[in-house]
């Protein structure tokens, strides 16, 4: 995960949005320190969230594979057997026990 990426920016924003509220709205705090602890809180929170990309896995990649349950058996030309799209809607259903 890039550490300017919008999740680790807008996290960072989360943890040090009491210092830069002191820094931008109530003038209590200086500018210098509300930057230096939004920099830390960017580390952190980059830190944080490429730990939980590499133990859950990133959302934008798609597993290989997946249940056969699910997803229909291939039909055109290249499909194992030859089969084509008239023979999978002419093929009856297979009858259960009974």
């Amino acid at each position: 995960m890039s550490p300017c990426s919008a999740p680790v920016l807008g996290g960072a924003a989360l943890l040090a949005s009491s210092a830069l509220y002191q820094a931008l709205v109530e003038r209590t705090l200086t500018l210098e320190v509300a930057l230096t602890r939004y920099l830390v809180a960017v580390a952190l929170a980059w830190v944080a969230l490429s730990a939980v990309v590499m133990l859950v896995g990133s959302p934008m990649t798609s597993q290989a594979g997946g249940s056969a349950t699910d997803t229909e058996p291939p039909v055109g030309p290249g499909a194992p057997g030859g089969r084509t799209a008239s023979d999978a809607a002419s093929a009856p259903e297979a009858a259960g026990p009974g």
